[in-house]
Order: C-alpha cells, then structure tokens, then sequence
C-alpha cells in the first residue's frame, strides 16, 4: 500500500482518479489548489504525487520545481496528467504527442499502469535505513533528530543545508561534483540548474561548522571534482592530484580567514 497525493482542481476527475488508486489497496490524498497539494505533500511525505497540468491559477513547471526543492518531496516520483487522463512522468512527453488522447477505460487503465510502475520503481530504488548518526571527525550528524554538533557545539542548520551535509557525510572520503549534488539534493535533471546555489550552501554550511572557513577541514574543495566530508578532519597530508590542485590554489589566496573558500 502506498500513500498518493493528486493535485486537481477538477472534482469528479480527481474522485475517479482517488478511487481508481483506493481500489488498488492505495491511501489517496487530494488537494484542489497548487497551495493544499503542496501542503499535504510536505506534512505527509507521500509515495507519489500526481499532478494535473491545468491546475487552477497555478504554473505547473513553477509548481513542480517547488515540490523538487523541497527535501523531502525532492526525490518522490511525480505523474503528471492532463485532459482526458494522458499521463506522462515529464511535460516534455506531452509536446511530442499527438491531439489524438485515449479516452474512457483504456485512459483510466493507462493511468493506473504508470502509476503502478512508479511505485513498483520507487520501491525498487528505496535506499536502505540510515544510521541513527552520522560520524566525521569532530563533526557528528544525527539522522533520527536532524541535529548537528560541530566540537561538541550544537550547530542551526536550514533543512537544505543540513540535507546536503548529510549527503556528503554518507559519501565520506568521496569527492561529490556540484552537478551531482544538485540532482540529489536539490532533485534537478542531468545537467540543468546553477552550480552557485552549491557553491552559495557549502559557503554558508562553512562559515557554520569551521574554525576558518577560508581554510576548511571539514568541508573540502577539490578543484574539477567536487567537495568532500574528511573522515580524519587532521589529516590534511594527503597525496595525489586533487591535494596538489588544491594546495597550489590556496597558496595563492591571502592567508586571513575571512577570505572566500568556496
């Protein structure tokens, strides 16, 4: 059993639609306004969300970046519909379609199998429990709370902020690129989105959790491959061409701490 949200503000297409999934053993939740849809969405955290492309006063694109730069709806499936039930899991599927929509049963059936398949590929793709918390040299994350202590010093994190440590700290010792980070945490498609908003969070997540955040040890830069979350926070020695980039790098930048390290 899964929990969806529709978002439509067509009442007896959303009704079908709500008993069509109840009659396949799922929990179904709606709301008429872009405003309820995303309200249920983030209180609930649901399995998917289905979302009409005429939704009312509402601009389905704006709408559906909001749900992806939401923590916890950013990585949810999402089917989109429109006008006699024609689904798709992208809008762009739409424009490269014909005027000629599948009505009736055969639409209903239609949008049941996609449904379907999303929830079975959801399932699929679940990632395993996470431990209760996370460990990085002085830095301790506490997944279950979503609490963070830097030297034994509670550290205020944004919901986004504290979801992109998280990431780097589950991939500890491993360089994360920006383009990587923005489709896992931020949910952006290949090769879409700015780096900056990377660059602009692992900034502030710096001037949070650094004794000096032009010369990091927590949060390292390796220039072409990403950032990464130092198991041993000391162990600044080490070798190969990333740690030669990098040194090469910051013996050129002034030595005070309030210059810029991201």
């Amino acid at each position: 059993m899964a929990l969806v949200v529709i978002a439509d503000g067509d009442f007896s297409l959303s009704q079908v639609l709500q008993e069509q999934l109840q009659s396949h053993g799922h929990q179904v939740l709606v709301g008429c306004t872009a405003r309820d849809a995303l309200r249920l969405a983030e209180r609930y955290h649901p399995d998917l969300i289905v979302l009409s492309t005429v939704l009312p006063r509402c601009n389905v694109s704006e709408f559906y970046q909001q749900l992806r730069s939401s923590p916890n709806l950013a990585q949810t499936p999402v089917l989109f519909f429109r006008v006699h039930l024609q689904v798709a899991e992208d809008l762009s599927e739409f424009s490269h379609r014909t005027n000629t929509h599948v009505r009736g049963p055969s639409a209903l059936s239609e949008f049941t199998l996609r449904a379907d398949s999303l929830l079975r590929r959801k399932r699929q793709e679940q990632p395993p429990a996470l431990p209760s918390h996370l460990i990085a040299g002085n830095l301790v994350l506490h997944t279950r709370n979503m609490s963070v202590q830097c030297n034994g010093r509670l550290v205020d994190l944004t919901p986004i902020e504290f979801e992109l440590l998280r990431y780097l700290m589950l991939h500890v010792d491993e360089a994360c690129t920006a383009r990587r980070l923005l489709q896992n945490i931020w949910g952006y498609p290949p090769g879409t989105g700015s780096t900056d908003v990377v660059r602009t969070h692992i900034r502030n997540l710096r001037h949070k959790i650094e004794d000096c955040p032009a010369r990091p040890v927590l949060i390292r830069t390796f220039r072409n491959h990403g950032y990464m979350v130092s198991s041993n926070e000391q162990s600044s020695s080490l070798e190969g061409p990333w740690m030669t980039t990098l040194a090469h790098s910051l013996e050129s930048e002034p030595s005070q701490c309030s210059a810029t390290a991201a």
